[in-house]
This record gives structure tokens, sequence and C-alpha cells, in this order.
């Protein structure tokens, strides 16, 4: 269970440490890892670190460090999350709350998803190659993504213990930390059906 997060901590500190950083090349389960997940973003080995730091500590359960499924199986279970995610999203904005567009960073998988602003909710886009410049990008692994959707997590413990980190300033990060605040406390009553979708592309929320 360790080695797989073993390598990617190491993994993650050799592309900080080259000063790699930015856009996606492709998520992990694009790639053909033996071990593990990478990842490109600078602040991924803070978010790897403090997940070990919480399931230490009991605040998540061991099997938050389990390696995730590889190739389209493992994508296939992380765009679920990630719709279920932005259909929480989209009740918040359903309930009056605005923010930017957001662009959420799987750091685990090197996966990101866009979840664009529509006038009653937000369209998911899931395996994107980048943020787009006006996003306000948020950081997390998926299983903290599935935890906070799930409601056994809340965001404030996630922003205090690092486990989630939104990269951005004032009025911005203030009106995404509040959707993220809504929606995670929101019901999951009324997810979208994913029968018959497929991983890639939009996926309208309302």
């Amino acid at each position: 269970m360790e080695r797989s997060r073993r390598w990617f901590v190491s993994a993650v500190a050799g592309v900080a440490a080259a000063g790699i950083g930015g856009t996606a090349r492709g998520c992990g389960f694009d790639a053909a890892f033996d071990v593990g997940f990478g990842s490109i973003h600078p602040r991924a080995i803070e978010i790897a670190l403090a997940v070990r730091r919480a399931a230490a500590d009991g605040l998540l359960p061991r099997d938050v460090l389990d390696p995730l499924t590889p190739g389209a199986a493992g994508l296939w279970q992380a765009t679920q999350t990630l719709r279920r995610f932005g259909q929480c999203l989209s009740a918040a904005r359903g309930a009056g709350v605005q923010s930017p567009d957001v662009a959420l960073l799987c750091s685990d998988a090197s996966l990101w998803t866009r979840y664009v602003r529509r006038a009653h909710g937000f369209d998911a886009l899931v395996h994107v190659e980048a943020p787009m410049p006006a996003d306000v990008v948020a950081i997390t692994e998926l299983p903290i993504t599935t935890a906070l959707t799930e409601g056994r997590l809340s965001l404030q413990n996630a922003l205090a213990r690092g486990l989630l980190v939104v990269e951005a300033s004032g009025a911005a990060a203030d009106m995404v930390v509040a959707l993220l605040t809504v929606a995670c406390a929101s019901s999951p009553a009324g997810w979208m059906e994913l029968t018959s979708r497929t991983p890639w592309g939009a996926s309208r929320l309302r």
C-alpha cells in the first residue's frame, strides 16, 4: 500500500527540484508507471504528505493511501467522483453562491477537471489538458475529493490540514471557498446517473 505513495512522493519531489510546473501532460491513468502515478504540480508534494499525516492521525482511513486503479477502469472511477463533486458545486450555485470557473487538479493522478459556469450550475470537463487562464485552481487528491463529496471530511478540515489548496487570493479565493463550503455540505441525493456515459468530455450538471 505504501510503495506507490512513497514512489509518488519521491517522484513529485524530483519534479519540484527540477523546476517543472504549470500545465498537465496527460494524466496518470494514461501513463504506464509500474508502481504509481506522477504529478507535475509543485504543491503536490505538500498534499501527498498531508494525506499521509491525516491517515496516520486517524482523520482519514488508511485506504486513502492505496494505489489508484490504473488505466480506463481507474479513469472511469475517477470520472464518477469528479462529476459527483461537480453535482455538489452545481447545487451550491443553484442556491445562489457565485464563483469563477474552477480547475481542480487531483495531483495523485495528474488529472485536471474544469468546472465551467452555466446559468444554474457547472459543466464538468474531466480529463482536460490544463486550466484556463481565468480559472481558480484547486489542488487535492482523488480520495480527498471522494471524502468531501460523501460528507466524511469537512472543507474546513481539508483546508486547515493542507489536504486541499486553493491557489488564489482576495475575492476570487473567498468566492471559491464559499462555493466549496456549501457544495461539500450539500446532500448527495439526486446525483446524476452515470450509466451509458464515457469517462471523457463534458457532462451538464444541473
